[in-house]
């Protein structure tokens, strides 16, 4: 709500332990099942741009896919940050 038409649904403003030349990582999340759901034209334009500015950008379906790419970006998933 408010934000613009296909904004991705998770971004990570911090850079990714493993890729730390990327300012961060950009998710779409979808629904997994019982059917994926598909990508709009708008949300493709929004991850093709954030991509071309170095963010790391997936399409992912479902939060278990979601978690797995973050962890190979090199976060730490469910343990505290310190913030």
């Amino acid at each position: 709500m408010g934000s613009h038409t296909g904004y991705p649904d998770l971004i990570v403003h911090d850079r990714p332990p493993r890729f730390p030349s990327a300012p961060g990582v950009v998710i779409e999340l979808k629904r997994a099942k019982p059917a994926r759901s598909r990508v709009s034209d708008e949300q493709k334009v929004w991850l093709a741009k954030l991509s071309s500015f170095g963010w790391l950008c997936k399409i992912c379906y479902g939060a278990t896919e979601a978690a797995q790419f973050l962890r190979e970006c090199g976060y730490t998933i469910g343990e505290p940050h310190g913030l």
